[in-house]
């Protein structure tokens, strides 16, 4: 099972890094806030590319809110309510609809009243993003490797990782102000 967590990892890390590294290089200075308002590249001479990939990211955020609303109603109702109900009874359909709507609203109001909410996510984005994918792994292998020079290795590669995401999160804020 840790081969295969491993591997996963090491997959994703390899994908996304040169996914986003390639893609900046791509247009360096011309890279605008966010990415899919990009032009496309002058090599593709097509905005096919640039179009398909709009739609996919449409699509994922378009999933993403679904997805992601059970598990955000479950854990407000477990945190707050004190519900430990894991299936959803009679006597709480309501407080589910109710709270789904709730959180559809603020997740509209959200977008319509912070026009700047990128620096947020731009924040949010740097901050969350070495504590969940290098921090909390790192933590859990560490916990679970028995060899101690594996440890090392881990611990090193995700103590530098931090230090480049926190780095980067301090560096946005900068510029920004």
């Amino acid at each position: 099972m840790k081969k295969v967590i491993l591997r996963a990892d090491i997959f994703q890390q390899i994908f996304y890094s040169a996914l986003g590294i390639f893609g900046y290089l791509s247009t360096l200075d011309k890279t605008p806030e966010v990415l899919i308002n990009r032009d496309p590249p002058i090599l593709s001479g097509s905005i096919y590319l640039m179009l398909i990939g709009r739609i996919f990211m449409s699509i994922t955020l378009s999933l993403a809110i679904p997805l992601n609303m059970y598990p955000c109603r479950k854990n407000i109702l477990q945190i707050y309510f004190r519900v430990r109900k894991t299936s959803l009874k009679h006597e709480f359909t309501v407080v589910y609809i109710t709270l789904g709507i709730l959180i559809l609203l603020f997740i509209t109001l959200a977008g319509i009243f912070l026009p700047n909410v990128l620096f947020i996510f731009t924040f949010l984005g740097g901050f969350c993003s070495s504590i969940i994918c290098l921090i909390c792994p790192a933590m859990l292998f560490i916990k679970t490797e028995p060899r101690l020079w594996y440890r090392i290795i881990v611990f090193s590669i995700s103590i530098i990782c931090s230090i480049i995401g926190f780095t980067s999160v301090a560096l946005s804020i900068y510029n920004l102000t």
